[in-house]
């Protein structure tokens, strides 16, 4: 049970007794609840309130997850149960620990955590359990990123056939799709990577036709990616023409609010440059990287003098 108690973060007393209760019928152990509870809480570091803490430092804790349920004679569906069941009691904490386990531990694509990781994806059987799952995963990783991508993919197909004209999820579906195609750019599936972004441009700029204000930013930064994919895919008139509408909306959206999209703009400005140089124009590309630094430039010189005075 400690192990349980670790890999859902801890947990107050009534919460320790259900895990207890819950374990203890699926696995068929016999000990009484109460008795292991004050066991557990004279064992274990106290927390805030009462609580049962997790064992620390989380390596010492992750390591002792993998120890316990790969030691107990448990097979990989009975431990991928044992995970399933602490995401039911604490989800967050959860999936936060089986991606540290798997972050800190994983030598190849039979360890265990990343088993235990699939188990609950397939199991993900709601919008709300897949977010879940795709909010845990680090935004930075090298062992996760086949599987954070796939995710994120995932969670755009569910959301696209429950969104109707809520505004809300189109949004959310918008931006898990921008995030999917760069996830799957880095992994180096360029045409994927292109229809995921072309997907966002279209559902952002379907927004940004109802709300403006509130989404042409989003627009111009998913113009910004699509043009880069359709870079490097050699699609340069394509990528030039996705560039040059990002400089429009966000010249526009500077020109409204200097110290909030200059910065982007700048941005946007050397894709433009780059796609230039892509097609030949060399000068023009020239011009916008120029830009680009003098905006950059005066943004930093603005936080110098707003620091210092």
């Amino acid at each position: 049970m400690t192990a349980v108690l670790t890999l859902q973060g801890g947990a107050d007393l009534d919460g320790a007794q259900a895990a207890i209760e819950e374990e203890n019928a699926a696995l068929g152990f016999a000990t009484a609840a109460r008795p292991l509870r004050t066991a557990l809480r004279e064992a274990l570091p106290a927390a805030d309130g009462g609580r049962l803490a997790a064992i620390v430092p989380d390596l010492i804790g992750e390591a002792f997850v993998i120890a316990v349920l790969t030691d107990r004679s448990l097979s990989a569906r009975e431990q991928a149960d044992v995970v399933a069941r602490s995401r039911g009691r604490a989800p967050e904490p959860t999936l936060a620990s089986v991606m540290r386990i798997a972050q800190d531990f994983a030598d190849g694509e039979q360890h265990p955590s990343l088993r235990w990781l699939d188990a609950l994806t397939e199991r993900c059987e709601t919008p709300l359990a897949l977010m879940q799952l795709h909010d845990a995963f680090p935004h930075e990783t090298l062992v996760l990123r086949e599987r954070a991508a796939a995710a994120t993919a995932a969670l755009a197909v569910r959301l696209a056939g429950s969104e109707s004209d809520d505004e809300e999820l189109k949004a959310t579906r918008a931006l898990l799709l921008n995030n999917a195609s760069v996830r799957l750019s880095a992994l180096g599936r360029r045409e994927e990577a292109l229809s995921a972004a072309e997907e966002a441009v279209s559902v952002y700029r379907e927004l940004a036709g109802l709300r403006p204000d509130a989404f042409r930013p989003d627009l111009a930064l998913s113009l910004n990616n699509y043009a880069n994919f359709l870079s490097a895919l050699g699609r340069r008139e394509e990528a030039l023409s996705a560039a040059e509408e990002a400089v429009t909306i966000r010249r526009e959206l500077a020109g409204l609010r200097p110290d909030a999209f200059r910065p982007d703009l700048a941005t946007s400005l050397s894709v433009l440059a780059d796609c230039l140089e892509a097609v030949g124009d060399t000068a023009g590309a020239l011009l916008m990287d120029c830009e680009s630094v003098a905006l950059l430039t005066e943004f930093l010189r603005a936080g110098r003098r707003a620091m210092w005075g």
